[in-house]
């Protein structure tokens, strides 16, 4: 089995024998049992769960790159040292997740730029929500209480216009990707190619 991106093969990992990667083929076995994708026979989308492996992941990258970014830019730091949490893995997947429902409800229905406003608005509530419970627990790792406009130190509006932007670029860039990606056998130049 290879990963597709498109017409783009990007991983072929699954072509080692059966033995070093027993988990991940038995996984691979268990979802071509899924309905293939409508009018491209034998390829398989990504899983809830391997979407959300891609955003946590992106979303923790994400910060911690604007973590460097915003220490070399106000601080002089030119270490590029990014910090972040472990909760922002599941904290940036889910949230992502939700994104990727809005934007398919919304997709045909507002412009892009209406989109982006919808996005702010859950993102902050859910940095809101995430951060109050994990106050709760003494273990919320961000305070924006030195900011203007924040809301309880958990969220703070001179962060909309980077949400605004990131939001609309986790739409056109990580999600539109992410839903590209599935499962299948190679694609020669011949088009599909039988492995099994």
């Amino acid at each position: 089995m290879i990963l597709h991106a498109g017409a783009r093969t990007v991983w072929t990992g699954l072509y080692c024998s059966d033995k070093p990667y027993p988990r991940i083929v038995q996984r691979v076995k268990e979802d071509l049992k899924r309905p293939p994708i409508a009018g491209k026979p034998n390829l398989i989308p990504l899983s809830f769960s391997q979407r959300f492996y891609i955003y946590a992941i992106h979303g923790y990258v994400a910060e911690v790159t604007y973590t460097a970014i915003w220490d070399v830019v106000y601080h002089k730091n030119n270490k590029l040292h990014g910090i972040t949490s472990i909760w922002c893995l599941f904290i940036y997947g889910i949230c992502m997740l939700v994104l990727e429902r809005l934007y398919f409800t919304l997709r045909f229905k507002i412009s892009l730029l209406l989109r982006g406003l919808v996005y702010v608005l859950w993102i902050f509530l859910w940095e809101f929500s995430t951060g109050f419970i994990l106050r709760l627990f003494d273990a919320c790792p961000w305070d924006y209480s030195m900011f203007k406009g924040n809301i309880m130190g958990l969220i703070t509006m001179e962060y909309a216009p980077m949400w605004y932007i990131g939001g609309i670029l986790t739409e056109k860039l990580v999600i539109s990707f992410s839903r590209q990606l599935y499962w299948g056998p190679y694609l020669g130049k011949e088009g599909l190619v039988n492995t099994q």
